[in-house]
């Protein structure tokens, strides 16, 4: 949740997130690997809804869209 944020601030948020966590090699002891995630987003006023609960209904479709088109993306729309 980003209270005081806008779609589009929160979708550029996201990216630069999901860019770092790109970039990034994690390192255990074991091993050097890197990840990727997916998001998806819903904003308030733009998705007409009463409380969050409702705004996480709409962000988890989104988010298993970004995971069906490829994964590594954020879906907002």
């Amino acid at each position: 949740m980003l209270p005081h944020t806008d779609r589009l601030g929160a979708a550029i948020l996201a990216e630069r997130v999901r860019e770092t966590i790109e970039e990034h090699d994690f390192v255990v002891p074991s091993a050097t690997f890197s990840i990727t995630i997916s998001m998806g987003i819903a904003s308030f006023p733009l998705d007409e809804v009463e409380n969050d609960a409702e705004l996480l209904k709409i962000a988890d479709p989104r988010l298993y869209e970004a995971k069906h088109e490829g994964r590594n993306q954020t879906v907002f729309e």
